[in-house]
């Protein structure tokens, strides 16, 4: 608030909370004090359980109930082990009299590499090896249920610890490790109270820390590295305002790629033509040696309707824009080559109609001919026999007129 009269800002005194710090060797004082305005030592605790019962709070964490089945497992396999160890020494039961003098040798038979073994043949009762000890199944067994009470203790079966189990399908397997983390989720949910907490801290102190212009080192969504500009004219100020912290918890960016990319190739084959619109973001999320290069050019080949220009880096923006200033070129110059073509096809094509018409009009100038031939020799025809009639009357005639004359005489 401002005073209306002086038009300064009030001021009033208070108390507030801020953290100090030495550096120290344990036995003087190397730095400090360095005041840092944070309102709270910065030492956060990751707690399991939290069980208050009147005044006093119970506190335990996974360990605590896993101690007895723990000593039971122990306990059996230590049986287990010293049975195994009892079992590669032979027993020999024998009369005094047949191994007198020579108990040494079936003592030490089972260290010796000798095949040959002697006893007193005069005893009459030769040595008998007995059988080794056998191990029971029950040690077995109860080492191994009390490697599952551990399990079913702490809720965590194979499947949680990328163990194969009982589980086949890979629906069992996510349904295990969905209860595996329903048992433990308690412990997460204080870590991530925790790295929140942690947060929280780190952001009173941001504005104090980088309080110059600078570039800072970030990681991305990917877990890729970039350089960016803080505190200066052209980027933003991060001494200026109120930042909030959120936090999410799962699995790491590369165990989300590989899932990816494994659903993706499964897409790819259950609707084979996803890859002709999506075949950057497929390759791209592989795991390949360049696959990221491959990516790239296949995004420079996309049509523009298909590529989102903010995701691409100025040089690839440059690349693209010129691989489709030539590519409008080259359309351009396959444009005008046609139109040239089609011209040239229809001069070629004007040039066959004149050509035809030539031709029909010598054909009918043709046909006109033959026909005025056809009537001047159809005419010649009737003239010649016209004139073989008027001949043929002649000579009738003549021939009539001396008959008349014959007669006469």
């Amino acid at each position: 608030m401002v005073n209306p009269q002086t038009g300064a800002p009030y001021i009033r005194r208070s108390r507030v909370r801020y953290a100090e710090s030495y550096i120290t060797n344990g036995i003087e004082l190397l730095g400090g004090p360095y005041r840092m305005p944070v309102p709270r030592v910065p030492v956060f605790r990751a707690v399991g359980w939290e069980v208050y019962i009147g005044q006093r709070v119970e506190r335990f964490g996974l360990v605590r109930f896993l101690k007895d089945p723990q000593r039971m497992h122990n306990y059996w396999r230590s049986v287990v082990v010293e049975k195994l160890m009892q079992t590669p020494r032979p027993k020999w039961l024998a009369p005094s009299t047949a191994v007198e003098g020579r108990e040494s040798a079936f003592r030490n038979a089972a260290q010796s590499d000798d095949p040959l073994l002697v006893y007193n043949g005069e005893a009459g009762t030769a040595p008998t090896l007995m059988p080794p000890a056998q191990l029971e199944d029950a040690l077995i067994n109860e080492a191994g249920m009390a490697a599952q009470d551990i399990r079913d203790i702490s809720n965590l079966h194979e499947a949680s610890l990328g163990m194969a189990g009982n589980e086949v399908s890979g629906r069992a397997i996510t349904a295990r490790q969905e209860i595996g983390e329903t048992g433990v989720a308690i412990y997460q949910d204080n870590l991530n109270a925790a790295i929140e907490e942690c947060g929280r801290v780190i952001n009173a102190l941001i504005p104090y820390v980088y309080d110059t212009a600078r570039k800072v080192r970030i990681l991305g969504a990917d877990d890729r590295e970039q350089l960016i500009a803080i505190n200066s004219d052209d980027s933003i100020d991060i001494t200026e305002g109120r930042y909030d912290v959120t936090i999410t918890t799962g699995p790491s960016f590369a165990t989300k790629r590989r899932q990816a990319a494994e659903s993706m190739l499964n897409m790819v084959n259950a609707m084979p033509d996803t890859l002709a619109v999506a075949a950057d973001k497929i390759i791209e999320a592989q795991d390949w040696p360049l696959s990221e290069e491959i990516a790239k050019r296949l995004r420079m080949n996309l049509p523009a309707g298909m590529v989102d220009m903010d995701e691409l880096s100025e040089e690839e923006q440059a690349a693209r824009a010129a691989a489709e200033q030539a590519q409008q070129e080259e359309m351009a110059f396959v444009r005008a080559e046609r139109e040239a073509e089609i011209g040239m096809k229809q001069a070629q094509s004007e040039d066959y109609r004149a050509r035809a018409a030539d031709a029909a009009a010598r054909a009918a100038k043709t046909y006109a001919e033959i026909d005025f031939e056809r009537v001047r020799l159809m005419q010649d025809t009737e003239k010649e026999q016209f004139e073989m009639l008027l001949n043929g009357a002649r000579f009738y005639a003549e021939l009539t007129d001396q008959g008349d004359e014959n007669y006469g005489a």
